[in-house]
């Protein structure tokens, strides 16, 4: 599958107070922004710039590691990237600029001082990295972890919404997925309708993926793809064989919801939830009455 990054370089912000400015308000800010994976195919290159432009203005009077941590986490956070890479640069600007005109300069009693440095960098990350590979120089010492890190896992993810085009966005959050690098999606369960406990109408559906992203990798990838559609979606992973993950995802509480096991069962008819059959905790699960199945054709656009 193919992977996609987003770099805008020198990215100017006008003037910003940075606390630990080592040249007394003589400067310049700019910005490099690299963005990698997740939803980086759907970003702006325009929405980017000016993300880090007003997260930049909104944490001035703070230091240039606080700023870059900010435009980091703003960035991945409201593009749906995977990971966010940024280099905040600050560089003096020269004498003749720091005064009002040329004249003024031959009139001042003394030259300007030498600026402290040449520039300042910082840099910051956010979202999820990978483990680098050691080179041959320095083998790893465990290779069965750095092969465990590629390992395929099944995963089971449910999606609901309660908006009239749950449909459309559920074969959009399909298509993200199966595009996400090492992801391939290997089951798509039936539409279902159901009545929720306050008398509203939600549509569920559930897909199974077989990826190499663990368990919180792909929660942070749902969390953006969710975003991405405004929260009009609701995505979780129901179960994935990566035993340490299973018992730290928040899995939407479908162990007693029939809107996600009767599409999950439809899809599966043998599968289990935490070693129960599906059959069983269906004919348990309180909403039973109130969710059925909509359409079987959903996916290519059917009605029935």
């Amino acid at each position: 599958m193919a992977t996609h990054m987003l770099v805008c370089r020198g990215v100017t912000v006008g003037a910003v107070d940075v606390v630990d400015d080592p040249f007394a308000g003589a400067a310049r800010l700019d910005i490099d922004v690299e963005l990698d994976g997740g939803l980086v195919s759907r970003a702006s290159a325009t929405t980017l710039i000016e993300i880090a432009r007003s997260t930049a203005a909104a944490h001035a009077g703070e230091t240039g590691a606080m700023i870059a941590d900010a435009v980091a986490e703003a960035s991945r956070r409201e593009t749906g990237a995977a990971m966010a890479t940024v280099t905040l640069t600050l560089s003096p600007t020269t004498s003749v600029e720091s005064v009002e005109s040329v004249e003024s300069v031959t009139q001042m009693a003394q030259p300007m001082p030498e600026p402290a440095c040449l520039g300042v960098h910082w840099v910051a990350t956010s979202g999820e990295t990978t483990t680098a590979v050691p080179t041959s120089a320095e083998p790893a010492e465990d290779t069965g972890d750095m092969h465990a890190d590629m390992t395929s896992h099944r995963a089971v993810v449910s999606m609901e919404s309660a908006s009239p085009q749950a449909a459309e966005l559920f074969r959009d959050v399909i298509v993200t997925l199966d595009g996400a690098p090492g992801t391939h999606i290997v089951g798509i369960s039936p539409l279902y309708h159901a009545m929720t406990a306050d008398g509203g109408e939600t549509r569920t559906a559930v897909a199974a993926l077989d990826t190499t992203m663990g368990a919180a990798a792909l929660t942070a990838f749902l969390n953006a793809a969710a975003r991405a559609h405004d929260g009009n979606v609701e995505l979780h992973i129901v179960d994935i064989d990566d035993a340490d993950g299973r018992a730290r995802i928040d899995d939407g509480g479908a162990g007693n919801r029939a809107a996600i096991l009767a599409p999950w069962m439809d899809m599966d008819p043998n599968a289990t939830f935490r070693g129960d059959p599906l059959a069983y905790l269906l004919a348990n699960a309180p909403d039973t009455p109130f969710a059925g199945l909509e359409s079987d054709r959903w996916i290519i656009g059917g009605a029935q």
